[in-house]
């Protein structure tokens, strides 16, 4: 009697074991398809994170030239401008701090506090300088007259070794641009060239 018995037990324990097979089977494609979903999030987000990366230095290359051009105008120790005695053209310094030259070079004034534009427009406001090499350099742009609670800058066009013309206003503001030449309103061929004369 023992030895029925037996076989009747061991096919309940054969089911037993079956049904926990399948259960551990089902368990386990439940715990890979969560960790390949996972692994998919994970690779989208290093994909993503490369693309930003790639995209960021690519702009931080983009504007590695042109961040480092500035201009201002030239100040006594009182603050006052440098203006002509004439009082048609003020002085100016262009800085290019960049190991490679500019080129295209207009300048001109605007306003960076109180009511005006942050770069004037046309011959009768600008310089046209032609190439910069790297270094300090000081010129002169028209001088468009001062007004009550209004202080002006100088603003500069210019083209970088990669072909890219950019324009940094009186605010100091930064963009790219088309052309040098019209985002300033200069009719070609310039008429209105000034020389430069190095700082340092």
């Amino acid at each position: 009697m023992y030895l029925r018995a037996f076989p009747n037990d061991f096919s309940i324990w054969q089911a037993a074991i079956e049904i926990a097979t399948i259960i551990i089977a089902i368990a386990s494609i439940s715990v890979a398809l969560i960790a390949a979903d996972q692994a998919q999030r994970a690779n989208q987000i290093a994909v993503d994170t490369y693309k930003h990366t790639e995209e960021k230095d690519s702009n931080d290359l983009k504007f590695a030239q042109a961040n480092m051009i500035s201009t201002w105008l030239v100040s006594d120790a009182n603050g006052e401008l440098l203006v002509s005695n004439d009082s048609k053209t003020v002085d100016v310094i262009v800085n290019n701090d960049s190991k490679q030259p500019i080129y295209n070079v207009v300048l001109t004034t605007g306003t960076y506090q109180g009511a005006g534009q942050p770069f004037l427009k046309g011959n009768e406001f600008t310089s046209s300088i032609g190439t910069v090499p790297p270094g300090r350099y000081k010129t002169r742009v028209p001088y468009p007259g001062s007004g009550m609670h209004i202080r002006i800058e100088s603003a500069i066009t210019f083209t970088d070794v990669r072909g890219l013309s950019w324009l940094r206003d009186a605010t100091g503001v930064l963009r790219e641009i088309d052309d040098v030449y019209k985002a300033l309103g200069v009719k070609l061929p310039p008429s209105n060239w000034q020389s430069l004369t190095k700082t340092e």
